[in-house]
C-alpha cells in the first residue's frame, strides 16, 4: 500500500517526510506542518537539530523553536522536554530503529509533537497539546500526566498503527481514520486485516474519546479479484479498554454524529472494542460493532444503523443496529442487557444475570444459563415476532411485548407478565406458552399501574383476564385485547399473583 506523506522543511532546506497509512490524518498533519514550514522559511520559527543529551540546544533570538530529531543511534534519541521557547518536536528516524521520548512541559499551550519513523513516546503536562503518531514506528505511546495542584493536561491525537494511550488524567481525544485493504472474496465487500489498534488505559479520572472517521470509499473500484470483479475492503480499527476507572471512554464509530454523515454507496468498516477493564460508551453509527470482554470491562453500546453487530460476552448494555442480523451473547458472570435493533437479531443468555429485550422484526432470545434470566418481547410500537427459549433451567421471567410472542420454557418456577398493554390500532400482543407448570406464576400487574382480576369464560372487560380451558390448553383473554394461549396446561387461581 502506497504511503500518504506529510512533509516539513528541514535543516538547510532539506525535506523531512512522515509517511501515514491513512490519507485524512496525513492531510491534517500536512496543514500543521505547512504552517511550520512557512514560519521557519519566514524566520518566524527557528529549527534546530537534536543530537542527544539531556538538554536542547540554546535558541538565538526570541522566536519559537522547532526540534528535529532524526538521528540513527540510540544516543541521539535521548528523551527531551519541550519547554520555554520550544513549541514543536519532530522525530523521524527513517531507520526505524530507535524510539524517541518527548515530554511536553508544565504551562505549555498548543505545543505540537510529530512522531514518524522509529516510533516514540509522548508524556504530556501541557494544555491542548497536538500529537501526530504516524504508525511508522513499532513503539507509539502517549500519557496525559497530571498531579495534584496543576491544571489537568489535555490533548488531541491523530493516530495511525498501534498505539498505547494512558488517559488516567486530564482529557484526550484520539482521531482514527479507516485504512484501505483489497478485498479477497468474489462478489462481496470484504474486510481486510486489522488497521489501527489503540489501547486506552484509564486508572484514574481521565476523560477519553476516540473518534473514527467515516469512510468515503464506495463499494466498487479499488481492487481486482478473480473473475474481474472490483471491490473495496477496509481494515478494522480495534480499540482496547484497560484499567480500573469508572469514567467511561467514549468511542464514536464511523458514521456516528461526531464522525459525519455517510455518503450513499460507501462502506464503513467494522469497529472492534475489547473491554479488558474499565468502561466504554460506544456510538455505533453506520459501523458494525464487534464487542468482546476478556476481563471485567463494561460497555454501553448503541449499534446505530449498521447490520451484523456482534457481542461476544461483553458485559453491560448492547443495543444492536437497526440494520438487523446481529448476534449477541451475554457475559457469563456480569450483568448484561441485550436489546434487538433490527430484523433477524439473535440473543443468547449465557449468564444468569441477563436481560434480553426484543426489537422490531423477527427476534430470537435463547438461554443457556441455569435460570434467573429475563426475556422480554418488543416494548416499542411495531410488528414483531419474538421467540423466547430457555434451554436448561426454569426460574426465568418472561415478559410479552407487541406482536407475536412464542415462549418455550424449561420446567420450573417461571414468571410470566404482560409487558405492554394493547392500545388498539393493531398494537396488541399475543403469546403462545409451552412448558407451563403448576409451580409457575402469572402476574396480575397491569403495565403502567393497577392490577387485573380474573373471571371465568372468554370475554374480559377492562381490568380483567378471562380464563377458559379447552382441549388441554388454557386461553387468557385480557381486557385490553391481548391474548395468551398456554399449551398443554391448566391455569388455576393459584397461578395468579400480584407484585406489590
Amino acid at each position: 500500500m502506497a504511503a500518504n506523506p506529510s512533509t516539513v522543511v528541514g535543516i538547510g532546506g532539506t525535506t523531512v517526510t512522515l509517511n501515514w497509512q491513512t490519507a485524512s490524518n496525513a492531510a491534517i498533519a500536512q496543514k500543521a506542518l505547512g504552517v511550520i514550514t512557512g514560519a521557519v522559511t519566514s524566520g518566524g520559527m527557528q529549527e534546530v537539530s537534536y543530537t542527544g543529551g539531556s538538554t536542547l540546544p540554546a535558541l538565538t533570538g526570541t522566536v519559537p523553536g522547532v526540534v528535529l530529531a532524526e538521528g540513527t543511534t540510540a544516543a541521539s534519541h535521548t528523551p527531551f522536554q519541550l519547554s520555554g521557547q520550544y513549541q514543536v518536536a519532530i522525530s523521524n528516524d527513517t531507520t526505524g530503529a530507535n524510539a524517541q521520548g518527548v515530554l511536553v512541559g508544565l504551562n505549555a499551550v498548543n505545543d505540537q509533537v510529530f512522531i514518524g519513523g522509529g516510533g516514540g513516546g509522548v508524556v504530556n503536562f501541557g494544555l491542548n497539546t497536538q500529537v501526530f503518531l504516524t504508525g511508522a514506528g513499532s513503539v507509539q505511546s502517549f500519557t496525559n500526566q497530571g498531579f495534584l495542584g496543576i491544571s489537568s493536561p489535555t490533548a488531541q491525537l491523530w493516530v495511525d498503527g498501534i498505539a498505547s494511550i494512558d488517559g488516567s488524567a486530564g482529557a484526550s481525544t484520539t482521531h482514527l481514520d479507516t485504512t484501505p485493504g483489497v478485498a479477497s472474496v468474489l462478489g462481496a465487500v470484504t474486510i481486510g486485516s486489522f488497521g489501527n489498534q489503540v489501547h486506552v488505559i484509564n486508572n484514574g479520572f481521565g476523560h477519553n474519546v476516540v473518534n473514527l472517521a467515516s469512510s468515503t470509499l464506495v463499494a466498487t473500484g479499488s481492487g481486482t479479484i478473480p473473475g474481474g470483479t472490483t471491490v473495496n475492503g477496509l481494515k478494522q480499527d480495534v480499540i482496547f479498554l484497560d484499567g480500573s476507572s469508572t469514567v467511561p471512554t467514549t468511542i464514536n464509530a464511523s458514521g456516528s454524529a461526531v464522525s459525519g454523515t455517510v455518503a450513499a454507496g460507501t462502506f464503513q468498516p467494522e469497529t472492534w472494542v475489547v473491554a479488558n477493564g474499565g468502561s466504554g460508551v460506544v456510538n455505533g453509527g453506520a459501523s458494525a460493532i464487534l464487542a468482546f470482554s476478556s476481563g471485567n470491562g463494561v460497555l454501553s453500546v448503541d449499534g446505530g444503523t449498521a447490520a451484523g453487530d456482534i457481542d461476544v460476552e461483553a458485559a453491560g448494555f448492547f443495543k444492536s443496529g437497526s440494520g438487523g442480523g446481529a448476534i449477541m451473547a451475554s457475559h457469563p458472570l456480569l450483568a448484561t442487557t441485550l436489546v434487538g435493533g433490527g430484523n433477524n437479531d439473535v440473543m443468547f443468555g449465557i449468564g444468569n444475570n441477563t436481560t434480553m429485550i426484543a426489537g422490531a422484526g423477527t427476534q430470537t432470545e435463547a438461554s443457556f444459563a441455569s435460570g434467573g434470566e429475563t426475556f422480554m418481547g418488543n416494548p416499542a410500537a411495531g410488528a414483531s415476532t419474538t421467540t423466547m427459549i430457555s434451554e436448561f433451567a426454569g426460574g426465568n421471567r418472561f415478559i410479552t411485548g407487541f406482536g407475536v410472542n412464542d415462549i418455550t420454557a424449561a420446567v420450573g418456577g417461571n414468571t410470566y407478565a404482560e409487558g405492554v398493554t394493547s392500545t388498539g390500532g393493531g398494537l396488541t400482543n399475543t403469546a403462545t406458552i409451552h412448558g407451563f407448570t403448576g409451580a409457575d406464576t402469572i402476574l396480575l400487574n397491569i403495565p403502567g399501574g393497577g392490577t387485573y382480576t380474573t373471571v371465568a369464560g372468554s370475554t374480559a372487560a377492562a381490568g380483567q383476564i378471562a380464563v377458559s380451558t379447552a382441549g388441554g390448553n388454557t386461553t387468557l383473554n385480557f381486557g385490553d385485547g391481548s391474548k395468551w394461549t398456554v399449551v398443554g396446561a391448566t391455569v388455576t387461581g393459584s397461578n395468579f399473583h400480584t407484585i406489590t
